[in-house]
Formats: structure tokens, sequence, C-alpha cells
């Protein structure tokens, strides 16, 4: 819908003489236009086991909310079979990647500093992880839902650069669940589309450009 000359004139009239103005300045104020945003972070992620992680967002920032796209990606050994491993189970592997939009809901409490939640959903693959006992060893991992909650803190270091620390719960799902090798029952399945939760933490650099 395309908004006439004299609309215009009447609500940028109300936003700086009425004493509407106190009702208007906020969703003026709001809808400037957003920021990009870039972020690249290392750290770790933990199912039983705990293997580095490495994680990139593309966004556009807000004030108070910035949604994004992310891509996080779990590069730890593949979980092996080796007799008197625990539980025959030896190398603590977990790996997986997922991609997801985001969304960053952020509060200032200083003048540099920042608090956020951000709430994630996309597709995700785990492609393996020992979870420490026989009957919860995902050997079958699939494309499928994948979930992200966190919460952090923002350290603005200048107007363009800031750190971030962030800790969190994610969700892998479209598992199968087989038994294993050593197992009586081997290569039977006891679970398809089975879930696997886990931890993150990471520090990350978050880089805002400025106007060219």
């Amino acid at each position: 819908m395309k908004t006439t000359g004299r609309f215009r004139e009447f609500i940028r009239g109300c936003c700086i003489s009425s004493p509407l103005a106190l009702f208007i300045l906020v969703p003026c104020a709001s809808s400037a236009a957003p920021g990009l945003e870039f972020e690249a972070g290392a750290g770790g992620a933990v199912a039983d086991s705990l293997a580095p992680m490495l994680s990139a967002r593309l966004g556009l920032a807000w004030k108070n909310f910035v949604p994004s796209l992310r891509v996080l990606s779990v590069v730890g050994a593949t979980p092996q079979y080796v007799p008197g491993g625990r539980y025959g189970i030896d190398g603590k592997g977990y790996q997986g990647t997922a991609f997801f939009g985001e969304l960053r809901l952020r509060a200032e409490v200083s003048e540099r500093c920042r608090l956020f939640l951000a709430l994630g959903a996309g597709v995700g693959k785990l492609s393996g992880s020992s979870a420490g006992l026989e009957e919860d060893y995902p050997t079958e991992g699939r494309t499928s839902h994948y979930e992200q909650v966190s919460i952090g803190v923002q350290y603005l270091v200048s107007k363009r650069f800031s750190l971030s620390l962030e800790v969190g719960i994610n969700n892998w799902n479209g598992l199968t669940f087989r038994r294993p090798a050593y197992s009586s029952n081997a290569g039977e399945i006891y679970e398809r589309n089975g879930a696997l939760q886990g931890g993150i933490f990471l520090l990350s650099g978050v880089f805002a450009p400025g106007p060219s």
C-alpha cells in the first residue's frame, strides 16, 4: 500500500510537535534501518563427550533484536568400539553440523555491555556421539530438525567490534539407535527418530561494519 504525501506530512508533524510524539517516536525509531552483523567463534560442545565447536552467524541488527542465519559444526572424533574401553566405546567422539535461523533478543545493561537470549531452529545432522552407555549409542544420524537455546553477554570493545560469551543447550533429532557390534543383539534397531540433547559454550567476535 502506497503512502500519500499528505499522510507522510501528518506523521512527521505528529512525531515532531504533537503530544502524540511520546507514543509515535518509539515505533519511528524501531523502524530505522538495521545494521549488518557478522559473528565467528569457537568453543566446545558436550553430549557426554566434549568436542571442539565452530560457529558463524550473519544477521540484521536492530537495537533490541537480531534475526540471523547461523551455521554450527561440532568437529570431534568418530566414536569407535575398542575392547576394554568404557562400555566397549573409546575415542569419546562427537560430530555434527547444523544450519538454522536464530532470533537474538538483547538488552543493554551499560554503555558497553549487553545481555542476550538466542532462540534457534533449523536443520542438523548428528554424525556420531559416544553417549556413554551401550543403550545410548547413536550410530546413524539423518538430516532432521534441530533446536538451540542460549544466553550470553556481549561486550562492546569499540563501535564496530565486540566480544560475545554464550552458553546454551541444543537438541539433535533424526537418530536411529542400533545395538553396537559388541552387543548380544548386534545390529538390532531399538529406536528410530531418536534425539540427543547436549550443551554448548562459545566465545565469539562480532563485527558490525559501519556505513560505506
